[in-house]
Parts: structure tokens; sequence; C-alpha cells
């Protein structure tokens, strides 16, 4: 198994090349009163059962459970995976996004703290992060993937754990 761990970054909105699969042009709305949608750049390649997939992962996330998305090969997986969190890390798909994680950072390091103490907030408090396992055989494809549809582009590919037995002596 390879882990993927995908940080709340946004680099550029490229839009999609493929045609629309269904969907209005419309956001997915997932939650309406926190304002937690799937741009509709996004939504527009969304068939309805992966609609329903992505509002599954958000409800287990609104529980603060993990949920395990896992079909045959092909049935959108992926796409599923990279809406949900496109909504949770608040992306527009516009060129709104374009070096967003940058200027907030640089706004941060203007304050008080970062000049006294180069200290920044811990990521998971301005920025979600998340930490996805999938086998080895796909990385490089989800790795694409999130890439050149979501324009993730903090991704780090772990391979081989080394784990340590901790006891007393």
């Amino acid at each position: 198994m390879f882990l993927i761990k995908v940080v709340k970054y946004f680099a550029s909105s490229r839009p999609l090349s493929a045609p629309p699969l269904d969907g209005d042009g419309e956001a997915f709305v997932l939650d309406a009163e926190h304002n937690v949608r799937v741009p509709s750049s996004l939504n527009t390649h969304l068939r309805e059962y992966q609609r329903e997939g992505v509002k599954f992962l958000f409800d287990r996330y609104m529980l603060n459970r993990g949920s395990v998305l896992g079909d045959d090969m092909g049935l959108g997986k992926t796409i599923q995976i990279i809406s949900f969190l496109s909504a949770l890390m608040e992306k527009s798909g516009t060129t709104n996004d374009v070096d967003r994680r940058h200027k907030h950072v640089s706004v941060l390091q203007d304050k008080q703290e970062w000049k006294e103490q180069r200290k920044l907030p811990p990521a998971d408090a301005t920025w979600a992060t998340a930490l996805i396992i999938v086998p080895s055989s796909v990385v490089g494809v989800w790795a694409r993937e999130f890439e050149k549809v979501g324009d993730f582009l903090c991704l780090t590919d772990v391979t081989g754990f080394i784990l340590w037995e901790v006891g007393t002596i």
C-alpha cells in the first residue's frame, strides 16, 4: 500500500477537457447552511450515483466517522474523492483558487506572532488535510487525477514503512 497525503493547496484551476456527463452546470450543495458545495466545474462531470457517493462521504465526515469507498474499477472513486475534498477545502473551481494558500500564508506571516516567534498555526487549523490510502498499483493514476482535475499540488507518496517496536528496557 502507498499513502497519499493531500494537503489543501491550490495552484490553478484548469477546466476539465472532457464534455459533461450530466448535471446542469450548477454546484452540488452538500450543506447549504455552511455553504459546502462541490464546484460546478466538477459537479458537471459527476454522474448521479457519484453524487450519492460524495454525499455519503460528506455525511460520514459530518458524523466524525471514517468511511471506505469501494466498488468495481472504473466507476469513479477518484472523482468522488476529489469532489468531496474540493467541497471541504472550499475550492471554487475558478481562477480564485490560484495561489490561495500561498496568499493566506503570506497574510499569516505579516502578523506579529510570526515576526516575533516565527510560528504559524497548525496546518489543519486553517487548511484541511486528508490522508488517502490506496493500493500501490493506482497511486500514479490517483496522483495524476488529483493534479489534473482537482489541482491539488501537495501530494506525498509514502512508501516502505519501517515499524519500530517500542517497549521498556
